[in-house]
């Protein structure tokens, strides 16, 4: 028996000269919920398809507990799905569109009746089972798509988008609920989607993909507090990028020179790489006192263009002297007593520590592992 669910190695998919996956490696752990991440396009879905086997691979293999089954109609995979579009039969009611998995499994009719009825009441929809598809809202129409996944009692649940037609509340709602669903009945769990706030909340791990790669998969804690690479660090969150050149080098130091200054850099840059880009996140590029000493790191003047109020937090969009860069500041602590207005000036500070560098490349090609002062 494997130590994985499912296990991927060296997926690929093109359509003709178009490359939809370059190449997919990834394990799976049991009961682990893993998001594939990224902006349209960049073949989350596509992977997912093949996983189901909806869309055979062009190269690579596919096991599922340690079994092949890239070879196998995707009614032998013991696979549930659960559509963007819900897929719920109009004609049928609720209680049979659950059902329906069961009648082509050929399971004996009074284990079917068991087994829909508990699958309705983890997701509490058991009381709408004579009801039409076309009388539940979007929500309750996920709900039942879900159970009618999970009726089969499958050893991957794939979710595609499920979420992606739903209003902000019922979305964050039906988040909860299926993350607290999937924890309590231990099933693997792949889900794809292009929101990044969803795949922080729900995952185990996320996987960011990009142009058919996966850039970097990991926890969601490490993918914003690490970026590996620079795409990562565009794609999860906010941030500043800076243009930065070396000006020394020593076994374990590199000094950068930046439009905001100069700063150490604690670890060696590749002697390749004269040229780098150094990234921070907003929350830690921190307004100081001008007779404060904060330690090392970039130290730099700079002016609020734009205000913006988020309940909980507050950035600025910051201007810094010699400099046209946008810098996005975390100054939620300063608006708290309202002392700060558009046109004020202050000295912003970012330690070492939270800053990442990313050797620079031409336009075009793969990001670089990124460096990170923290690490």
């Amino acid at each position: 028996m494997s130590d994985y669910d499912l296990q991927l190695r060296g997926i690929r998919k093109a359509y003709g000269d178009m490359l939809a996956v370059e190449r997919i490696d990834l394990d799976i752990a049991k009961g682990e919920f893993i998001s594939l991440l990224g902006p349209s396009g960049c073949g989350k879905s596509t992977t997912l398809m093949m996983v189901a086997g909806f869309e055979a691979q062009s190269a690579g293999e596919i096991y599922i507990r340690g079994r092949r089954v890239d070879a196998l109609p995707p009614e032998r995979r013991r696979i549930g799905m659960m559509f963007q579009s819900y897929a719920l039969f109009p004609h049928m009611n609720v209680f049979a569109n659950v059902e329906y998995g069961l009648r082509m499994r050929k399971v004996p009719k009074a284990e079917r009746r068991l087994r829909v009825q508990r699958a309705l009441e983890l997701v509490h929809m058991e009381a709408f089972g004579d009801r039409a598809p076309g009388q539940l809202s979007g929500g309750q129409q996920q709900r039942v798509a879900l159970a009618r996944a999970l009726v089969t009692e499958p050893d991957i649940l794939l979710l595609d988008e499920p979420f992606s037609a739903l209003d902000r509340q019922l979305r964050e709602e039906l988040q909860r609920e299926v993350r607290d669903l999937q924890r309590k009945l231990g099933i693997t769990t792949i889900f794809v989607t292009h929101d990044q706030e969803e795949a922080l909340l729900m995952s185990d791990r996320v996987a960011v993909m990009s142009a058919g790669r996966v850039e970097q998969c990991t926890s969601p804690q490490d993918l914003y507090g690490s970026p590996a690479t620079q795409f990562v660090a565009e794609f999860i969150g906010r941030g500043t990028f800076v243009d930065a050149t070396v000006r020394e080098r020593a076994a374990s130091l590199t000094l950068f020179d930046t439009a905001l200054g100069s700063v150490p850099f604690p670890r060696a840059l590749d002697a390749a790489h004269r040229h780098a880009r150094i990234f921070f996140r907003p929350e830690h590029a921190r307004p100081v006192d001008n007779g404060a000493d904060p330690g090392p790191g970039l130290r730099f003047a700079a002016t609020i263009r734009s205000l913006y109020f988020q309940g909980a937090t507050s950035m600025a969009q910051m201007v810094a002297d010699n400099s046209d860069a946008s810098i996005v500041v975390d100054v939620s602590e300063r608006m708290m007593d309202r002392r700060l207005q558009e046109g004020a000036r202050l000295t912003i500070h970012v330690p070492v520590g939270r800053l990442h560098v990313f050797p620079a490349r031409p336009s075009g090609l793969p990001s670089a592992g990124a460096q990170s002062a923290a690490s």
